[in-house]
Order: C-alpha cells, then structure tokens, then sequence
C-alpha cells in the first residue's frame, strides 16, 4: 500500500542494509523478530534460525541467547553439528549482556551444550579449554546434575586426547557429582 523499494541481488541488499545506521539496524532486527514470533506462534520451532539471526542482531540479548540456543539444539539433532556449534558460540557471546545473576547458569548450560557438539566436530582440545574456563562456577551454582555433565564432557575430551590420567580424573568427579545430584 506504501510506496517501497525491494532489492533482489544480494549485493544490493548488502549496500542498502549498510547504509543503515546501526541503532536503525537492530531495531529493525527487533521489529523483525516480533513479527516472526507474531505470525508463527505456537510452531516457533519452524523459524529458529531467522529468529536467532534477527534477536543476534538486537539490543535484546535473552532472546539472542534463547533463540540461539534452541536453534543449536535443532541443529544438533538433525546432526548438523556445525551449525549447531556456531549458534551457541554466538549465544556464548550474548550471554555476558544478561543480568549478571543469570550468566553462570547459562555459561555453564551453553558450554556443556556446545562440547555435545565438539565432539562430533572432533574438537577434543576446544572442549577441554571451553569446560575448562567455565568449571569455577558450577561451585557457585550447586546443581550436582549440570557438574556431572561438565566433569563428563571433559572426562570424554581427555579420552579421546589420550591423556588417560586427566580422563579418570574427570570421569571420577562426573560419578561423585551425579551421585550427589541423585542422577
């Protein structure tokens, strides 16, 4: 109804989006993502990763992070790996723009999500650094459940990197917390 333009080559649309100022960019990214919530409500799921894309985009990290999470979780139970590995990289990213009281749970929760998809990937040594930042807080959270997650995804990293001693370790600890969880 309005007079408008559309851009159909991409490379037009790359010059046109740029040209945008940046606060102008991702409010139209927010605007974005609540129509897509709008028009596709009650079967999100069919739009997680434009919905990622756009919120990735926005001033509204808990969005990012949720959308960018479930999309990882779809992507990795398709076994699309990569893709799942990327989006919660970038979730990773968004998270330290969230309260501060809400960042350890989900640093911890993402990492241990993102190594279930390492290890498809074969990045052993990736997973052991990424657990490895993120181990110090599972002391503040108390969730025996999520410790015995980590310590085994770190466990399995060591196992596959050959370090047998580091695996037991692990793999010890992972045993000590779930008992403690009653898992």
């Amino acid at each position: 109804r309005e007079p408008g333009f559309v851009f159909k080559h991409a490379l037009t649309q790359d010059v046109a989006y740029e040209t945008l100022l940046e606060g102008h960019r991702r409010a139209l990214h927010a605007a974005a993502g609540r129509a897509l919530e709008a028009l596709y409500t009650g079967r999100l799921e069919e739009v997680y990763d434009r919905l990622a894309h756009h919120y990735a985009r926005t001033d509204e990290a808990a969005k990012a992070v949720e959308y960018l999470t479930r999309f990882g979780a779809r992507a990795a139970g398709m076994h699309a790996h990569s893709d799942a590995a990327r989006a919660l990289e970038e979730a990773l990213e968004h998270v330290v723009r969230l309260p501060a009281g809400d960042q350890d749970r989900r640093l911890v929760e993402l990492a241990v999500r993102l190594a279930g998809s390492y290890y498809f990937l074969g990045r052993f040594r990736d997973t052991v650094k990424l657990l490895g930042r993120h181990h110090s807080r599972l002391g503040q959270l108390g969730d025996g459940a999520l410790a015995g997650r980590l310590c085994f995804e770190l466990a399995h990293a060591h196992s596959h990197l050959g370090d047998n001693r580091e695996a037991v370790a692990w793999a010890e600890r992972a045993i000590a917390e779930a008992r403690r969880a009653d898992d």
